[in-house]
């Protein structure tokens, strides 16, 4: 199964003078999805071609990381859902975007093992 998912950073806010937050635009399989980044800054510092922050701003490097790595999460989840054949919706797209990775997290990928062996152990075992 192949998910098409595109991803565009997107300025949302009043206009060219006011300040605007940046957002992770995906379309997953025809469906949208607005993400927000946390990156709030002025309009004259976006640069919407590039899709980054301009070398202007004081925190154009910690803000363009971030834009990096959220690039990063996207690739790593289609092609990991496109690995395991995986059908990605709005839904699955946006927990697994906006979750830790639990690969990582060891009390994490416990609770989640052990949720998922609820019914097969008992309280005696």
């Amino acid at each position: 199964m192949v998910n098409k998912v595109t991803f565009k950073v997107i300025g949302r806010g009043q206009g060219a003078g006011e300040d605007i937050s940046l957002n992770a635009q995906c379309f997953i399989n025809k469906q949208r999805v607005v993400i927000p980044l946390s990156i709030y800054l002025e309009a004259k510092f976006f640069d919407e071609n590039k899709e980054l922050v301009k070398m202007q701003h004081e925190q154009s490097i910690q803000y363009n990381a971030i834009i990096s790595n959220a690039r990063d999460r996207v690739a790593t989840i289609l092609s990991e859902a496109n690995s395991k054949n995986i059908r990605l919706d709005r839904e699955t797209f946006r927990t697994r975007f906006t979750s830790t990775n639990s690969d990582t997290d060891f009390i994490r990928f416990w609770q989640q093992e052990l949720d998922s062996r609820k019914g097969a152990i008992e309280f005696s075992t």
